[in-house]
């Protein structure tokens, strides 16, 4: 999951502004 991370907010353009943490809870909306 990191390195795909990594890769879908390189394509949105927001690598470093996002924290992780918000991430996962996008990640947890997507799958659910």
């Amino acid at each position: 999951l990191g390195r795909i991370a990594e890769r879908r907010m390189q394509a949105d353009g927001q690598v470093s502004e996002i924290p992780v943490s918000v991430w996962r809870c996008r990640a947890r909306e997507d799958e659910a």
